[in-house]
């Protein structure tokens, strides 16, 4: 009956909302509701933004979210139906400096010691316990507890727990995503929103697409008929100091005979008098006749986006 999203990396607050449109587009049950977001700006100030009906697109109100929450590097949602209990901020708690706190079903119920599941795990975590160390003891101290956690450190760092009686669910999603190369990183966990199985994976990859596209690029070559092939040890393409392709190496010596529909692979390098400029983030399907290139995606020629290597 709710979802949990937490974001870190450039403009994560934008990719948290990116995931959230994700879901809403394609799952049903509860979903496009109450939306309550949390973020650290860049100042290191917390700001919220909620609304209680239609999602993004109420929390959006035919606008582009502010630009302090969509560059915000830390940034946490909870969703559902619509009309819950104010403050909408309780669903998200979070303190600059320690950590932000959202999850799914009730993380915002009171607890045994008289103060909200996610606050006390906020606490605990501002005391010094390790995030995991801190939802186990608010699930312990509350058997009964019908909630689970997502914690996103101020160190950037994703933490996930779920209570004894959400773990007995067949509903519920949870994928994490760490990417150490790129220093991003994004989580959601969720229940009661079909098809339940994929959509965490597909939110979680949506905000990491939004962060930094597999495909970004910072250059452009240009593919262009008549060009030739010729064979290597491995594949990749050599451009000239204007950025058209000049020649096409390949590692298969089948491609060089006869007409063949080629294409080169994944990542492929792209040099300038033997440096490496990157990969190419597309690969276009080329036509070649005896080892010259006669069609680029059925065009005479084509600018292929390319991208540096880590």
């Amino acid at each position: 009956m709710t979802i949990g999203i937490a974001t870190y990396g450039p403009n994560a607050g934008a990719a948290c909302v990116a995931a959230l449109k994700s879901v809403e587009a394609v799952g049903r049950g509860a979903i496009g509701g109450f939306v309550s977001l949390v973020v650290i700006t860049q100042d290191g100030d917390l700001k919220h933004l909620t609304c209680q009906t239609e999602g993004t697109r109420g929390l959006l109100q035919g606008a582009n979210l502010p630009i302090e929450f969509a560059q915000a590097e830390l940034a946490t949602l909870m969703s559902s139906g619509p009309n819950r209990p104010e403050p909408l901020e309780s669903f998200t708690v979070a303190k600059a400096g320690v950590a932000l706190v959202t999850g799914h079903r009730m993380p915002n119920a009171i607890g045994v010691s008289g103060k909200a599941l996610n606050q006390s795990v906020l606490d605990h975590i501002e005391t010094g316990h390790e995030p995991h160390t801190a939802m186990s003891m608010i699930l312990t101290e509350n058997p009964n507890a019908d909630a689970g956690f997502l914690v996103l450190t101020a160190d950037r760092k994703l933490f996930t727990a779920n209570s004894a009686l959400v773990e007995q669910r067949s509903d519920t999603g949870l994928c994490v995503l760490d990417d150490p190369a790129t220093e991003l990183g994004a989580g959601v966990i969720h229940n009661g929103i079909l098809p339940s199985k994929p959509l965490a994976s597909l939110a979680a990859e949506v905000a990491m697409d939004h962060m930094y596209p597999a495909d970004a690029a910072y250059a452009s070559i240009e593919f262009r008929t008549g060009t030739r092939l010729s064979l290597a040890e491995s594949t990749y393409v050599e451009v000239d100091e204007h950025g058209v392709v000049a020649g096409i190496f390949v590692d298969d010596p089948l491609i060089l005979m006869g007409t063949r529909g080629v294409g080169l692979g994944y990542k492929v390098p792209v040099v300038k008098s033997v440096h490496s400029l990157g990969h190419m983030t597309y690969e276009p399907f080329l036509l070649v006749t005896d080892g010259v290139l006669s069609q680029i995606d059925g065009n005479s020629a084509l600018a292929v986006s390319i991208r540096r290597d880590k």
